[in-house]
């Protein structure tokens, strides 16, 4: 995980990723090389990603 194929790769990943956060921790969803896993990405937004029901939203 220390690089990845572009300079903005695991930024991109943590910001797409992201579902919740607490104070000792921050949640991410989906995987770094499958857009559609992930929360965030253009693709997920276009098709309504829903949350697993295991994490806690709000």
């Amino acid at each position: 995980m220390k690089y990845g194929p572009t300079r903005e790769y695991w930024n991109d990943y943590v910001f797409e990723a992201y579902v919740n956060h607490q104070a000792d921790a921050i949640y991410l969803a989906g995987l770094p090389d499958v857009p559609e896993s992930r929360p965030h990405s253009e693709i997920s937004e276009e098709n309504g990603w829903k949350a697993p029901a295991f994490i806690k939203q709000g």
